[in-house]
């Protein structure tokens, strides 16, 4: 916390302020405080407190007594805030946008809701409050009780359903948005067809949140009471509301691949319906790399093919770009209509680009070959990806001590291994036999001690 300066020079990203303070009495020294989440400001000199406020920030003002505090920017007089009162710079007297702090796009400069808030991908819904996610679904609540066949028509005339819940992880999933327990939260709708044993769905209702006290004679309705339980007791569930809220969830699935002719962008988890007018590469990865030096025959590439509705024949070439423009086929397949090939014995330490073709366009395009500079028949390129290669596998030994006398068993050597992939092993044989050392990953020496006389092949 610091004391507002006289004068200020402001930077690229701020806004000069002018705190004007007055009417403390009775001896007090400090007019007002401005607290905020990155900086705090005292404000104890009457008069102008000129500042430099970085754009974006906001502040909660606390006046001392009979304190008044103006607030200028550019001259201007733009707030008499009052104790309290939040404001944020730069200072915009009527600035539409989403007020509301826990959503996506909370705007910090807005001073009027516009009723654009977007909660992961879920809009906001005049008359119902947003909860939360889970998985792909928006789950609102209704601001008011109604009776369950409202509450029906409420939910479907703004694009939802009433909620149903079919698992006991869904069930405890959506008690934790709505903050259930044993003694807190509302009363909401959901959707049987039964109230007995089945959902709206046609999916059994098995599991503990179901109150089996309760049994089917109220028609087909079903509530979530405020300990986490679901019952259907209420005498008529579809002429009473019983002080039950409406309970709505909207699932935001479809494509989310914006390659895709049907992308949507406001799709949370994707469906498997995207649509392709050309087949394209969804990735291309080192699915086998080379473990040693020289190993590169046992590397592979995966390649995964979005492919069309009505699935397209193509070709995939695999090469690279020795100058600018210029690609070089290294690999090729026959045509296809795959979603995944697997490539291996790619060279190590080049950065290779795959491509999808259309076959005829793209070796007419190139004079009849893979490789040239025409783009024609290219319905995907994807790169680079490069295969990196370890060192040549090295080992050596060094004495430490050696055998001093005939029958000593004394002796020590290291061995230091360099180069290809860890975690190392060896075999040392003697005239005792064969024997096998796994070193841990990351080691790569190893000391042998009291070694005999003898012949010793690593």
């Amino acid at each position: 916390m610091y004391s507002l300066d006289l004068k200020a020079q402001c930077n690229s990203g701020e806004t000069e302020i002018n705190f004007v303070a007055s009417g403390v009495s009775g001896g007090w020294s400090d007019y007002a405080l401005l607290m905020g989440t990155a900086s705090s400001y005292l404000i104890n000199n009457p008069g102008s407190n000129i500042e430099c406020i970085t754009n974006g920030l906001c502040y909660t003002v606390t006046l001392t007594g009979s304190a008044v505090l103006e607030v200028y920017q550019g001259g201007v007089l733009v707030a008499t805030p009052t104790n309290g009162q939040t404001i944020c710079f730069p200072f915009v007297a009527s600035n539409p946008g989403c007020t509301d702090p826990i959503a996506d796009n909370y705007d910090a400069l807005a001073t009027i809701d516009d009723g654009s808030c977007i909660y992961n991908n879920c809009n906001s819904i005049s008359g119902f409050t947003y909860i939360g996610t889970i998985g792909s679904c928006c789950y609102y609540e209704y601001n008011d009780t109604t009776t369950w066949t409202a509450a029906n028509v409420l939910c479907i005339s703004n694009g939802g359903t009433l909620v149903s819940i079919n698992t006991s992880l869904e069930s405890d999933s959506l008690n934790l948005l709505l903050g259930n327990n044993n003694t807190g939260g509302n009363q909401h709708w959901i959707n049987l067809i039964d109230g007995s044993s089945t959902w709206e769905n046609g999916d059994p209702l098995l599991f503990t949140n179901y109150d089996v006290s309760y049994s089917a004679v109220n028609g087909d309705y079903m509530f979530l009471q405020n300990n986490g339980f679901w019952d259907n007791s209420p005498n008529d569930g579809s002429q009473s509301n019983d002080g039950i809220y409406p309970l709505m969830e909207i699932c935001l699935s479809g494509c989310t691949d914006p390659l895709a002719n049907n992308y949507d962008p406001t799709a949370i988890t994707d469906d498997g319906s995207c649509l392709y007018t050309y087949p394209d590469i969804d990735s291309a990865f080192v699915s086998q790399p080379i473990i040693c030096y020289g190993g590169f025959l046992t590397d592979e590439m995966q390649i995964d093919i979005n492919q069309t509705n009505s699935p397209s024949i193509y070709s995939c070439i695999i090469g690279w770009y020795p100058l600018p423009g210029i690609f070089t086929s290294y690999v090729s397949t026959n045509q296809t209509t795959v979603t995944t090939l697997n490539v291996n014995a790619l060279l190590p330490n080049i950065d290779y680009f795959v491509r999808v073709v259309d076959s005829t366009a793209y070796y007419n395009g190139n004079g009849g070959g893979p490789s040239g500079s025409s783009t024609a028949g290219i319905y995907d390129e994807f790169g680079p990806i490069t295969f990196s290669e370890p060192a040549e596998l090295v080992a050596s030994t060094s004495i430490v001590s050696s055998n001093q006398c005939t029958g000593d068993c004394i002796a020590a050597e290291d061995l230091t291994i360099t180069g290809g992939t860890m975690p190392y092993s060896f075999d040392i044989t003697s005239s005792g036999g064969t024997s096998t050392q796994n070193l841990a990953n990351g080691v790569s020496s190893y000391s042998f001690i009291n070694l005999c006389a003898d012949n010793y092949d690593i």
